[in-house]
């Protein structure tokens, strides 16, 4: 099977460039927005690399994406004079929508940069690998699901989580936090339910209008993560970003992300299956903010095994020539 070494290190390859990445240390990278923009909001990023982000520009805000320093616009839909995006996924599908006014919106998903219109006034908050969108129906009323064009209604409340698996997370109107698997709703107790990753765990906050914490879900249980805060992704590894937190959590273990000189890191507001965290430094003189991607730095352990599994496929191809 001449193919096989080459098949070998491709396999390899694929798996270590998007396996989750130990880190001690953190690139920081400084988002730049559209042109012309007076800030800018990231929102979400996956393994590649492509980060959702909106802009604010003089006249309205547009959502876009950045991918090594090329942002590229995510235009409103026909008609629609506002864009705003909410969540990427693994093939760099967005979602969010477009607006006239902050009351009337229309949940919409960007395919290639072009807008596609869902069906329904409110928004669209997340999408999962397959494609599966989950946001507010009925002008934010109702949680909503949306699968292959067909919009299933949740109940009141709303839905602003959704993993590989189908399950969504949410709220619902009387402030509890929701998880809706196959047609079953559970109630997690009260707060707001945010983010749900494959292995079934989620994040939000517990707790009422003024004792809430920041919290993780997981097999009945509640676990505390940072009080008056919230947690707002996890992903596939268990690590947790949000506010109040610290830095990344994961089994306990607050790992303090870096900032740049004269800044602090005040808020992260996703991070991906690899690793990859975006948010907010904060100036320490209080007179501005930046938007920031934190990419992990591969500790020299896990750079050796790479490069001597990057070696061993080198010898395989040269023996099986």
């Amino acid at each position: 099977m001449k193919g096989l070494p080459a098949l070998v290190c491709t396999v390899f390859l694929a798996v270590s460039l998007h396996s989750p990445v130990v880190a001690t240390s953190y690139q920081i990278i400084q988002l730049s927005g559209l042109p012309g923009a007076t800030g800018t909001t990231p929102v979400a990023v996956n393994s590649s690399g492509q980060v959702a982000i909106n802009s604010y520009l003089p006249s309205t805000e547009e959502a876009a994406i950045w991918q090594n320093g090329t942002v590229t616009p995510l235009p409103p839909l026909p008609g629609y004079t506002r864009s705003w995006a909410y969540d990427i996924n693994a093939s760099g599908q967005v979602v969010g929508y477009s607006s006239t006014s902050p009351s009337v919106c229309r949940a919409c998903m960007w395919q290639n940069g072009t807008p596609v219109d869902l069906g329904w006034f409110g928004d669209a908050r997340a999408i999962n690998d397959t494609g599966e969108i989950v946001g507010r129906g009925s002008n934010y009323t109702r949680a909503v699901l949306w699968q292959q064009g067909t919009l299933t209604d949740l109940g009141p409340g709303e839905a602003s989580g959704i993993n590989n698996r189908g399950q969504v997370v949410g709220w619902d109107r009387n402030s509890r936090a929701m998880l809706w698997d196959n047609g079953t709703s559970t109630v997690l107790g009260p707060g707001y339910a945010r983010d749900i990753n494959d292995n079934g765990q989620v994040v939000g906050t517990a707790g009422d209008a003024y004792d809430y914490d920041a919290c993780l879900w997981e097999n009945g249980t509640v676990v505390k993560l940072g009080k008056y805060g919230h947690a707002a992704a996890i992903n596939s590894s268990g690590q947790v970003v949000g506010y109040c937190i610290g830095g990344i959590w994961q089994d306990g273990v607050v790992t303090q992300l870096p900032a740049l000189p004269g800044y602090y890191p005040y808020e992260e507001l996703d991070i991906s299956d690899n690793g990859q965290a975006v948010g907010w430094l904060f100036s320490t003189s209080g007179l501005g903010s930046l938007s920031v991607l934190w990419r992990p730095v591969p500790e020299p352990s896990s750079l050796a095994v790479l490069l001597c599994g990057l070696g061993a496929c080198l010898g395989l191809v040269r023996r099986g020539r």
